[in-house]
């Protein structure tokens, strides 16, 4: 299967990729709401924790799963 796009941008979109894993991390993660209680605040770091996870691993694994 030809790509569409060519291999530079995809180099682009995983340093892209590893960015915003980075600031979702850094925004959502370690700075949750102050304003919520305990429990709330341990869902949120917990449910956020988990997407933080997915997007680091996607970042690190782009480029091996698109064979550049």
């Amino acid at each position: 299967m030809k790509l569409l796009f060519p291999k530079s941008f995809l180099r682009t979109s995983n340093s892209f990729f590893s960015n915003v894993s980075a600031a979702y991390f850094m925004t959502s993660v370690l700075a949750p709401g102050s304003n919520l209680k305990t429990d709330e605040q341990f869902l949120v770091i917990s449910y956020n924790l988990i997407f933080a996870v997915i997007y680091f691993v996607l970042a690190i694994n782009t480029d091996r799963y698109l064979n550049i």
